[in-house]
């Protein structure tokens, strides 16, 4: 679900509004066009956080 709070002075938050149900999930950001071609895949031999399946390359961290 989305939840949607307000904080309050003792640092709590005070939810003021929720959807009815679960809301689906985008796998990629429609705003950014390249991405679609990301994943994180911390699995062996790629083990990167922002691997791109397009360009084969990581641009996140390596562990």
């Amino acid at each position: 679900p989305v939840l949607i709070g307000e904080i309050q002075d003792d640092g709590q938050f005070e939810v003021v509004w929720e959807t009815d149900g679960l809301v689906a999930g985008d796998a990629w950001s429609d705003f950014l066009p390249g991405s679609k071609d990301l994943i994180a895949d911390w699995t062996a031999p790629t083990k990167c956080g922002n691997y791109n399946t397009k360009t084969k390359t990581c641009s996140g961290q390596n562990y």
